[in-house]
């Protein structure tokens, strides 16, 4: 038996805290008996994905307008029960009484693997047996195309929403996959894994906000330097920290404006 010890830590983009089980404490704790090569190479979709859909929709039919939806999993990996060999090495404490904790951990080595396959075997449905055709999916972030104007009832939120994500959703809801409304966006402009992509002008653009914390990395690393000084790996980083800075003040001016055109020939 383990117990992991519990913290908060805050969400990125939020006022809100996440929990979490550190599985990484200890000598014996569970992280440090998963092997790393065995947890590499879980496949996700991204934005070569999404854009090559869009670009192919719009060569087959340019005067067709198009809309881009997203659906998020609630409480994505503690959806799925883990081996009850593992559940004795997740063991918490609360109010002095030991609980086990029985599903996946957000903290695990092995989480993230766990839940990309079954959220890829979700899309493999989806895709196979719904006919969602443009659909991807990157963690629990599920995201896919439709055509302007083609929405259907979805009964659950008791509002139209575009077909293929009303195809999703009731899909997730035969297999009990949780969600929640204010999670599932659709629209001509929608930022997707942290890009606003716009179907119909073909752009994918970084957000002013993410462009401008970027910029700042350098600086706060070169800060983080100076509370190194005097080890043996601080010049090497030293030398890091100047070509970043140097590379981020020469960016391109496509890069520098946040914007990439997915295709000239589409716009």
């Amino acid at each position: 038996m383990h117990v992991s010890p519990i913290h908060t830590v805050s969400k990125p983009h939020s006022e809100k805290l996440r929990m979490v089980i550190n599985q990484s404490t200890g000598l014996f704790s569970p992280n440090s008996m998963i092997n790393r090569r065995d947890i590499k190479g879980f496949p996700l979709d991204d934005m070569r994905h999404l854009g090559a859909g869009l670009l192919a929709h719009h060569k087959t039919n340019p005067s067709q307008h198009l809309a881009v939806f997203k659906s998020d999993v609630a409480e994505a990996y503690r959806l799925l029960p883990m081996h009850p060999l593992w559940q004795i090495k997740q063991i918490i404490v609360i109010n002095g009484e030991h609980k086990v904790n029985r599903n996946n951990c957000f903290s695990g080595c092995g989480s993230t693997g766990i839940y990309i396959s079954f959220n890829r075997l979700v899309t493999w449905i989806a895709k196979r047996v719904k006919a969602i055709l443009d659909l991807w999916m990157y963690m629990d972030n599920s995201f896919g195309i439709n055509k302007e104007g083609n929405l259907a009832w979805y009964h659950k939120y008791r509002w139209r929403m575009p077909l293929n994500q009303v195809k999703l959703l009731s899909l997730w809801d035969k297999l009990g996959i949780p969600h929640k409304t204010h999670k599932q966006l659709f629209g001509e402009k929608l930022t997707i894994i942290s890009i606003e992509v716009n179907a119909n002008s073909l752009t994918l653009t970084l957000p002013k906000k993410s462009l401008k914390d970027l910029l700042e990395e350098p600086d706060k690393f070169t800060t983080w330097l100076k509370t190194k000084q005097g080890t043996s790996w601080t010049p090497l980083l030293a030398e890091d920290g100047r070509m970043a800075k140097l590379e981020l003040q020469h960016v391109p001016p496509l890069m520098a404006s946040t914007e990439h055109f997915l295709s000239k020939n589409c716009r």
